[in-house]
C-alpha cells in the first residue's frame, strides 16, 4: 500500500502509466543496471537500443520539507540500503536513468537526469553554489511538506519567482499519517496546481514506499520534460 498519488491530467497521455510495473520495465532496468555498473560520474554509459534523453534536473524548497530524503530515494537502486540522509551540508548530483514507455508511439525512451540537491544555508552562505545549481537547468522539483504551511507558501512564491520559460512539477511530502495533522489540504494544492497547469506528485517518504516514490517522481518528471 503507498500513499503515493500523481495528480496531472497531461502526463498520462504522454506516457503509458505504471509501465515501470512491467516484465518490459524490468528488462529495461537491469540492461541499464548492466551498462551503469562500476561507472564513475565521468563514465556515461551508451543506450545504442534507445532514444536518450538527458536533462538536468534540481529539488528546490525550504530546509526541512525532505529534499535530501527525495533525494536519497531517486537515487538509490532497488533493494540498496536506504538511509535517511541529514540536511545537505553543500550540494550532491548523481546521474538517475529511467525507462518510460511514450503513449505515442509506444517506443521506449531512457532518460538520463542529472539529479542535484544543495542544503538550503549552503545556497544562502555561497553563492557559487546557488549559481552551479541553476545553470543549464531543464526542470526543478519544487518540493513542500503538507504539515509545514511555511514551506506551501515558499512553493507559491518560488513558481510564481520563476520565469515564465521554467519547467517544473511539484512534490508534497510527508503525506503519511492522519490528514488531520495536514496543514494544507490535498484539495488545495490539487487545485493550485491545476490552475497552472503543473504536474503534482503526493508522496509517503517511509522506507516501505521508497520504491514507489521514486518510480512516481521519475515518471512526473519525465512527462513534465516531453
Amino acid at each position: 500500500h503507498t500513499h503515493t498519488h500523481t495528480h496531472t491530467d497531461g502526463m498520462e497521455k504522454r506516457l503509458v502509466a505504471d509501465w515501470h510495473r512491467t516484465q518490459d520495465a524490468r528488462i529495461v532496468l537491469n540492461y541499464i543496471d548492466e551498462k551503469t555498473k562500476g561507472g564513475g560520474l565521468l563514465c556515461v554509459p551508451d543506450f545504442p537500443k534507445y532514444d536518450v534523453y538527458r536533462l538536468k534536473v534540481l529539488i528546490e524548497g525550504i530546509a526541512g520539507v525532505g529534499k535530501s530524503l527525495l533525494f536519497s530515494s531517486l537515487i538509490s537502486k532497488p533493494g540498496s540500503d536506504w538511509v535517511a540522509p541529514l540536511e545537505t551540508l553543500g550540494m550532491q548530483f548523481k546521474h538517475v536513468y529511467w525507462p518510460v514507455k511514450l503513449a505515442a508511439t509506444s517506443d521506449t525512451a531512457i532518460f538520463n537526469m542529472e539529479i542535484w540537491d544543495a542544503g538550503a544555508s549552503a545556497k544562502k552562505e555561497f553563492e557559487h553554489i546557488e549559481e552551479e545549481c541553476v545553470r543549464d537547468v531543464a526542470l526543478r522539483v519544487i518540493v513542500f511538506s503538507v504539515k509545514n504551511i511555511s514551506s506551501w507558501k515558499f512553493a507559491c512564491k518560488l513558481m510564481c519567482d520563476l520565469p515564465e520559460s521554467a519547467r517544473f512539477i511539484v512534490v508534497g511530502t510527508h503525506c503519511d499519517g492522519s490528514a488531520d495533522e495536514w496543514k494544507v489540504t490535498a484539495e488545495e494544492v490539487k487545485k493550485y496546481c491545476n490552475t497552472a497547469g503543473v504536474a503534482l506528485a503526493l508522496v509517503d517518504q517511509s522506507s516501505e514506499n521508497a520504491t514507489a516514490t521514486k518510480a512516481e517522481v521519475l515518471d512526473t518528471l519525465c512527462a513534465a520534460a516531453l
